[in-house]
């Protein structure tokens, strides 16, 4: 799915430079599904980006320039992911019509429900699957709005690269790409994606290879480590080592106020996911989904993929190793994944 426009062609098989600018962070991949040849994870400069919104371009220029000449890399086009504030995601559901009638449904659908009648997006859709046949054969689509000024701030950024916009998409269904099918190669029914990241924390739920749902919460690794600085009173770089090294689950409790806290704050999160885990069920035969998967900085926490098996009821599984979904990369050996499955899925792209 796009939400901007295409320039050029280009193949699954071909160098890509991909670039997701969220999350305090700036995410570079350069390289082909099978092969990750360079990486970045840049902060991104101070004041450069605001509620989702690219502010200072010239600044997150200059650090994608430096990444380009530091791995001498000559790419010609650049893939964004982008997620935040302002996108609107639906599900629609449509008779099986005309692909210009389809195109005109979705944008009625989302226009109406838009400030100014979506005057001031840009829209864009999918099909998802369908169910029932001949007449009463109905599509299932996954709509997206984004905010022209937001679309803009891109080709802009892209402009002042010297390269060509190839695509951007949403982290939904770059996500839906790494993890829509099984080991096997085959698509799953129903899985979830746990993204933990620094400022944010967002949940994908795939179904059959698409996106189904995504929700994000202002809540991220950089408040469990604020927390630990308080609780403790130490250095940040001391409480990052707490995090990912010494805090534990099963250490919780009266006896250990630290860990008792940082595991409440986890649960606020995880049991409002688990709330949109169960509207999306309802009616279904199924209750929970296959299996989830935890990717981002939150895969690094030690046995968090346990807990959430226990309190959730599913399988979880913490991606820190692309062989973990069945996927065979090769990556320089100081790449690590779980910052990128997100970013990954746009390697993984068909473009027109």
């Amino acid at each position: 799915m796009d939400a901007g426009r295409s320039e050029g062609y280009t193949t699954m098989y071909a160098n890509r430079l991909v670039a997701d600018i969220s999350d305090g962070m700036i995410k570079l991949l350069y390289g082909t599904r099978n092969k990750i040849k360079a990486f970045g994870l840049i902060p991104i400069p101070k004041e450069s980006v605001t509620e989702s919104r690219i502010v200072n371009i010239d600044a997150i220029r200059s650090e994608i320039q430096d990444f380009l000449l530091d791995k001498n890399i000559k790419s010609k086009q650049i893939s964004y992911v982008i997620n935040g504030q302002g996108l609107v995601i639906r599900n629609i559901e449509l008779p099986a019509i005309s692909e210009k009638n389809t195109e005109e449904s979705v944008r009625w659908e989302l226009n109406r429900n838009l400030p100014e009648e979506g005057k001031d997006y840009y829209i864009d859709y999918q099909i998802a699957g369908s169910t029932g046949s001949g007449k009463s054969r109905i599509l299932k689509t996954l709509a997206v709005a984004a905010p022209v000024e937001r679309i803009e701030q891109y080709v802009e950024l892209t402009d002042s690269l010297n390269l060509k916009l190839l695509s951007v998409d949403i982290f939904g269904n770059s996500v839906a790409r790494v993890f829509g099918k099984n080991k096997n190669g085959k698509e799953d029914n129903g899985i979830g994606v746990i993204y933990i990241g620094a400022e944010t924390t967002r949940m994908c739920i795939i179904e059959k290879g698409n996106l189904a749902v995504e929700r994000e919460v202002p809540f991220g690794i950089e408040n469990l480590v604020r927390e630990i600085m308080k609780k403790k009173e130490i250095g940040e770089y001391e409480a990052r080592v707490y995090l990912t090294e010494q805090f534990g689950f099963q250490e919780a409790g009266d006896e250990n106020e630290v860990n008792e806290r940082l595991k409440y704050l986890m649960d606020n999160v995880f049991s409002s996911f688990q709330k949109v885990i169960q509207f999306h069920n309802t009616g279904r035969t199924r209750k929970n989904l296959d299996e989830i998967f935890i990717i981002g900085l939150g895969a690094a926490i030690p046995e968090l993929d346990r807990y959430l098996t226990r309190t959730l009821g599913m399988a979880a599984t913490a991606v820190r190793d692309p062989i973990h979904i069945g996927r065979k990369i090769s990556y320089p050996s100081d790449f690590n994944f779980m910052h990128y499955a997100g970013t990954y899925g746009m390697l993984l792209r068909r473009e027109k």
